[in-house]
């Protein structure tokens, strides 16, 4: 779906195919990192919300 999103991005000419390839690849790495973090219970990230930022810290047991 996403790969189907950046092509008609490119195709309808909102954003430049370099664009897309380098948006891809970094949703690839932030989501790669999200799930490896909390896959093991040493090093789990810990996500805070708020209204005016979001912060990540890293817990260490």
């Amino acid at each position: 779906m996403a790969a189907v999103t950046n092509a008609a991005r490119v195709i309808g000419r909102d954003h430049w195919f370099s664009d897309t390839v380098a948006g891809s690849l970094l949703g690839y790495a932030i989501g790669n990192f999200i799930w490896q973090s909390h896959q093991g219970e040493q090093g789990a990230a810990v996500w805070t919300i708020m209204p005016n930022r979001v912060a990540v810290s890293w817990r260490f047991d």
